[in-house]
């Protein structure tokens, strides 16, 4: 089995050529490559998006988003749509909750294909951050700042959020960033979180996974999905949009989050087990097991 993990849209906007040959090079050695529930869309480029095709015609295709799956009809490439891999990871539903937000920051302005010099950190960072401060103040409540990555420019990310965050006004005592070096890690903090705020697509899922509620700042599609069919679409915020949002719209959203989290949370976990991990288990155990 040639097993393609999902690796965010190098097959769409990220435009990943060394991606692309790689796959390239299986089919040529006439292997199938499986697509595991990926993103995959239009890249723009006539030439990437003509060797994406040829190679999409020769895989076993799964994606974990409608929209994905609508372009891949669009094109004539058959595929099946279902959700996240990652949803295969066991709840961590028996750790004890503490009164802390997680919030999983991201930047975007120097690298992302929407959001390149359009100032978007900046919004956020002047917009966002007061009204997070606000909250925690508020609702005597503690935050973490988890790295999405362990590398030195995460945390260096991370500690910089800490520092707006104390400029706002809260309590230097009452902010944590803490190292994570593996992803078990990083599953554990949001499992234990009163609600994460997250900037990531995989704090979205890890949050739904642990029947913890999660504020979404979407900076693509796959998180507004995630988000969909996780049912906690009414508390997602895209980036690309964000000036709509009044001060007291993104306020009303934290604090329904907070009101609702215990009813948010047993939704959650009825959503888990009644659809998303039946849909991802499903052609898992076809791959792996010969179920037919």
């Amino acid at each position: 089995i040639i097993f393609v993990s999902p690796c965010g849209a190098s097959i769409g906007i990220y435009k990943d050529y060394r991606y692309l040959l790689r796959l390239l090079i299986v089919v040529k050695e006439k292997k199938i490559p499986v697509f595991h529930y990926n993103t995959i869309n239009s890249s723009k480029s006539i030439i990437f998006d003509s060797i994406a095709k040829y190679i999409l015609n020769r895989s076993d295709v799964n994606v974990r988003e409608k929209k994905s799956k609508l372009y891949l009809d669009s094109i004539g490439i058959e595929s099946t749509l279902g959700t996240d891999s990652a949803f295969l990871l066991s709840p961590l539903e028996n750790m004890s909750k503490s009164s802390y937000i997680s919030f999983i920051p991201a930047h975007f302005d120097d690298w992302h294909p929407y959001f390149k010099k359009n100032n978007i950190d900046e919004k956020f960072n002047s917009k966002v951050l007061p009204i997070i401060s606000k909250i925690i103040k508020k609702n005597n409540l503690k935050i973490k700042i988890l790295p999405h990555f362990n590398l030195e420019s995460e945390y260096k990310y991370c500690n910089y959020m800490k520092e707006l965050l104390i400029k706002n006004g809260v309590n230097e005592r009452n902010i944590v960033v803490p190292r994570l070096t593996k992803f078990q890690e990083y599953d554990y903090e949001i499992s234990r979180s009163l609600f994460v705020v997250s900037m990531r697509y995989h704090g979205c899922v890890l949050a739904s996974k642990n029947f913890i509620p999660f504020y979404t700042f979407s900076y693509e599609n796959k998180m507004n999905e995630v988000a969909n069919y996780s049912q906690m679409k009414e508390y997602v915020i895209n980036l690309n949009n964000l000036d709509a949002y009044s001060n007291n719209n993104l306020s009303n959203l934290f604090e329904s989050i907070i009101f609702k989290r215990d009813d948010l949370s047993d939704m959650l976990k009825s959503r888990y087990y009644n659809f998303i991990l039946p849909n991802v288990e499903k052609k898992t155990k076809q791959l792996f097991k010969g179920d037919e």
